[in-house]
């Protein structure tokens, strides 16, 4: 074991490998690593737990039995958006808002725009006993924004829930564990070494991604594959993203471009 560790650590990588890294942490490379896993036009489906009250509102609700959330307070009482008193002389007319209960909120978000935050090379990936299985080629953080074009929750029907409103744009956060493979000499050994490093990631200060669905996994090369080698990855919930090859202008590695 302490030998294979030792053959990690040493390990040099080939120019082939450098290149097609730099490659990735490019502008277009980047750029082509999450439009492969986002795509243009594509959806979000957020979902999060929210409490739901019925309106506190005597008169002048338009809805009655209407249920409410994120709703303004004035003299310390809760209404809804649509209720029509607003002065101290209808304060009287108030109640305390019954609370019915929490429901799931499906926030459904188009995301327009894509950023990359940072990205790390040579990433540790460690046991829970801090042995040292590898260094994972790459770690992109990118942020999504996208519009909210549609909400929905669980609120019974019987209680009238009134149309609920998302905010208007929404930021969010993923975080992509990257392998580079010029080639794809085997897949087995492919797949179980990113998977190895994903579980030793998953468990460090990143987990909070993990458990919230917004940890990917991909693989880029230089090989060609067929749909049946790209749905075997994507079934391992990795992508495989194909990048163009470009002309050898000289055999410069990361660790050459080193003073």
């Amino acid at each position: 074991m302490v030998k294979k560790f030792y053959e990690e650590f040493s390990r040099k990588t080939t120019p082939e490998h450098d290149k097609l890294l730099l490659q990735c942490v490019s502008e277009q490379g980047l750029k082509k690593i999450i439009e492969t896993i986002y795509p243009e036009n594509t959806f979000e489906k957020i979902q999060y737990y929210e409490t739901f009250y019925l309106c506190g509102a005597r008169k002048g609700c338009r809805k009655e039995g209407r249920v409410v959330t994120n709703f303004p307070k004035r003299f310390g009482i809760s209404y809804c958006e649509d209720c029509v008193y607003y002065d101290k002389k209808s304060a009287e007319k108030w109640q305390k808002p019954e609370e019915i209960g929490k429901f799931n909120v499906h926030l459904i978000y188009q995301i327009t725009e894509r950023k990359c935050r940072w990205f790390k090379t040579e990433v540790i990936c460690k046991t829970g006993r801090d042995f040292i299985v590898g260094y994972a080629d790459l770690l992109i953080l990118y942020e999504l924004i996208g519009d909210c074009i549609g909400v929905k929750s669980d609120v019974p029907e019987e209680n009238a829930p009134r149309e609920i409103y998302g905010p208007e744009s929404n930021n969010e956060e993923i975080l992509v564990l990257v392998e580079v493979k010029p080639k794809l000499d085997s897949l087995g050994t492919v797949i179980r070494q990113i998977k190895t490093y994903y579980d030793c990631l998953k468990e460090t200060e990143y987990r909070r991604f993990h458990s919230e669905g917004r940890f990917k996994k991909a693989v880029v090369t230089y090989s060609d594959f067929s749909k049946d080698i790209y749905n075997l990855f994507l079934n391992e919930g990795i992508y495989l993203i194909k990048f163009p090859k470009q002309e050898q202008s000289s055999n410069k590695t990361l660790d050459s471009l080193i003073p």
